[in-house]
């Protein structure tokens, strides 16, 4: 009979097994492919999606066995369920993710949309009307799949190419359809300024409010002597992060239009 701590464990490991999704069958997905670079970006993701998957559902079924008395609890285990009692996202998950803030639920619950997303685009290899880039295990090779699909039409070198970025005055669910040449991009939020959605430029940030939500971008690799504003100091080169904690997840750089001086927004430390 177990006792109180360790059923409360068994209960949340069993309920942790039982939403965790199924990994891809590799095999099944690649059958549907289109030779394309995103195409190809998309297997990446399923498969890294695996590597993910598959420790997760390996580790809570060996921790329900050994709350069962069914298997030894080793050290690597015992730790896993401290960190489950935590509600904290276990180290052995959390080296084979993507970067994450978020405690285990909330995690849980954006790792079931990320497959989810997966799932969707993996069935016909199509772009998405909008891709949810911050739901993506390598956001920048996503970006190097755009630049190398307008490579190819442009016949152009990738290493010439270089991403331009517009932020539409639309959100995800008001997109209609992918974009001739590009892609459109959602998921981003703006850290240290706000953005004027009718006139569609920064505006400092409203009191109390510590990210603002960004509408949909286009964005499009054109040639890196092309990537020149007409007037550069309308434009704030923002940086792009995974994570709110910046560092070592930085992405790529997005050319947000302003009104005010970019010195503004560069001392602001402004980024998405």
């Amino acid at each position: 009979i177990l006792g109180g701590g360790e059923a409360r464990l068994l209960e949340l490991v069993e309920e942790l097994a039982g939403r965790v999704p199924e990994p891809f069958n590799m095999v099944d997905v690649a059958v549907g492919e289109v030779r394309t670079p995103y195409a190809a970006f998309v297997l990446q993701e399923c498969e890294r999606m695996n590597l993910l998957l598959d420790p997760i559902r390996q580790s809570l079924a060996n921790c329900r066995q050994g709350l069962l008395g069914r298997l030894t609890v080793s050290e690597q285990m015992d730790k896993l369920l401290m960190a489950l009692d935590l509600a904290e996202v276990p180290h052995v998950w959390a080296v084979v993710a993507y970067p994450s803030l978020l405690s285990l639920r909330p995690w849980l619950e954006d790792l079931i949309v990320r497959h989810r997303h997966l799932v969707r685009w993996s069935n016909d290899f199509m772009l998405p009307k909008s891709v949810w880039i911050s739901g993506l295990f390598n956001p920048m090779a996503f970006l190097t799949a755009v630049m190398q699909v307008s490579a190819q039409k442009k016949h152009a070198p990738l290493d010439q190419m270089t991403l331009q970025t517009e932020v539409l005055k639309r959100h995800e669910y008001e997109v209609g359809s992918a974009p001739r040449e590009g892609a459109h991009i959602h998921g981003l939020y703006l850290d240290g300024a706000g953005w004027d959605l009718v006139q569609g430029h920064l505006v400092p940030a409203e009191l109390q409010e510590l990210y603002h939500p960004l509408p949909v971008i286009h964005v499009k690799a054109v040639a890196t002597d092309l990537n020149c504003p007409q007037d550069p100091g309308a434009h704030y080169h923002c940086p792009v992060y995974v994570t709110p904690a910046r560092g070592p997840t930085y992405v790529f750089t997005a050319q947000l239009r302003t009104k005010d001086p970019v010195s503004q927004w560069v001392l602001a430390g402004v980024a998405l």
